[in-house]
Parts: structure tokens; C-alpha cells; sequence
């Protein structure tokens, strides 16, 4: 799913780059993508064996928190987006053989409002989508609906510092608890 995500971006960037798409009015077509750090990544879930009893996992580091978006400003103030908003980190859990690569993140539809003028302004995310976890590129467990919350400030047209929290919301069965603090560089062209 991201790989093709990125590639829809890329494509449209590419076929948008001599358009007047982007007049930097923050109105119209938004693209954009970030980099950052994400200071807790978390997961819990717990497992049921035969007869009843349970096991718990649960793993809790620090790493590195990516977005990419696509999406549309209806207003200077207010735009909906696509985004995957992710972190990854080295996990030591021995379930997953030690050292494996963990990715995990929520997409979904977010609302960006934008308190001020396009290049100063501080703003909020307000979101909903789908959760998931993969260890080595495997999904180890059921994808469940999530919340996204955050807010930020545009330093400059284009440029715009934020922190996303994301969270998998509760679901039947057993308990699994995912979530996701970013901090993160955004770059939107608009």
C-alpha cells in the first residue's frame, strides 16, 4: 500500500510539474511528505492459548516518523487529506527473531485547519483510518480502525513542524493497544 502511494505521488508530481496546480494560496491540490522522529512507538496485544489462558506481548521504543499526503484545500483554512502517517524501529522481541525491522502506522482521511494566513500559521489534525503492524514486511496481526490527533505551526509557506499522535482504537476480542507519537518536517506544495 505505500509503495503504491508513492508511486501515485510521484506520478502526479511529475505530470503537475508544469501546471500552475501549486500557486502557494494553500487552496486547490495538496501534495506533501515529512520526515521526523517519533519518540514512543508502542504495541501490546495479548494472545489466548488453548484452554483459556493468555500470553502477553509488548514492545515500547523510540524511532522514525514518516507522512505522505494527497489530498485538497476547499479553503485557505481547512484541507482533507489521504495520509500514511507511520514509525519504524529495531525491535527485540524474540517472537520476531531479534533485531527485525518494525513499521507500524495508521492511514486515513485527516483534516488539517490552518488558524491563520498560508506561511504563519498554527494548525490542527483531526483524523480517522485504519491501524496496522508489520514486523519484516509480515502483518502479524488483524488491521483495526484508529484515531489521529495533532496540531503544529507552518514556519513558512510550504514548511510546517507537527506532532501526531496516532492510536488503534479498542476492538473485539483480544486487546491489541498500537500507537504512535511523531514529531515531525513537513513539506505541503499547494
Amino acid at each position: 500500500m505505500k509503495k503504491t502511494l508513492i508511486l501515485i505521488l510521484l506520478l502526479l508530481a511529475a505530470s503537475t510539474a508544469n501546471a500552475r496546480i501549486f500557486n502557494g494560496r494553500r487552496k486547490g491540490f495538496v501534495l506533501g511528505g515529512g520526515l521526523g522522529f517519533a519518540p514512543v512507538i508502542k504495541w501490546t496485544e495479548t494472545a489466548y492459548e488453548s484452554f483459556g489462558r493468555g500470553f502477553e506481548a509488548s514492545d515500547k521504543e523510540a524511532g522514525m516518523g514518516v507522512n505522505l499526503a494527497i489530498g485538497y484545500a476547499w479553503s485557505k483554512n481547512n484541507m482533507i487529506v489521504y495520509e500514511i502517517n507511520a514509525a519504524g524501529y529495531k525491535t527485540k522481541i524474540e517472537y520476531y527473531n531479534s533485531d527485525s525491522t518494525a513499521w507500524q502506522g495508521m492511514d486515513g482521511f485527516l483534516w488539517y485547519h490552518y488558524f491563520g494566513t498560508p506561511g504563519r500559521s498554527l494548525y490542527t489534525i483531526t483524523g480517522l483510518g485504519f491501524y496496522q503492524l508489520k514486523v519484516n514486511g509480515h502483518q502479524p496481526d488483524v488491521v483495526g480502525q484508529a484515531l489521529l490527533l495533532g496540531g503544529g505551526f507552518e514556519l513558512a509557506r510550504h514548511c510546517q513542524i507537527g506532532v501526531y499522535w496516532a492510536s488503534q482504537l479498542k476492538a473485539r476480542g483480544p486487546d491489541p493497544d498500537k500507537s504512535h507519537l511523531n514529531v515531525l518536517f513537513t513539506v505541503f506544495a499547494y
